[in-house]
């Protein structure tokens, strides 16, 4: 019988430390998902920031891009300027051509 006291202490401190050790490893894989979270509401915001920079790659049209270059006030304002300049010279130089070519098509069917 006076073995059976020391053997219950032993086993009820094993059981208070099993348990103890279990709640820290709760504690910590708490503290890891947090960790976790944090850190993808980090690299979220960092591609947000990246998608809302990425606007002007996503036109495909030049005249479109001219203008937004040329509107938005930035270090590309002069270069949306003179793109835009260069596409309006050249579909003006085309649009000449184009009815040189109609009026020199009309005076040959017109003789």
């Amino acid at each position: 019988m006076h073995i059976l006291l020391p053997l219950l202490g032993v086993l009820a401190a094993f059981g208070y430390w099993y348990f103890m050790l279990k709640n820290a490893g709760k504690a910590a894989n708490e503290i890891a998902d947090m960790a976790g979270r944090a850190r993808g509401a980090y690299k979220r915001n960092q591609f947000r920031k990246k998608a809302d920079a990425s606007v002007i790659d996503a036109i495909t049209d030049p005249r479109t891009a001219a203008v937004v270059m040329a509107v938005a006030g930035s270090p590309w304002k002069r270069a949306g300027e003179e793109l835009a300049a260069k596409y309006c010279a050249f579909h003006r130089r085309r649009a000449a051509i184009r009815a040189w070519l109609l009026f020199a098509a009309s005076a040959k069917l017109c003789r």
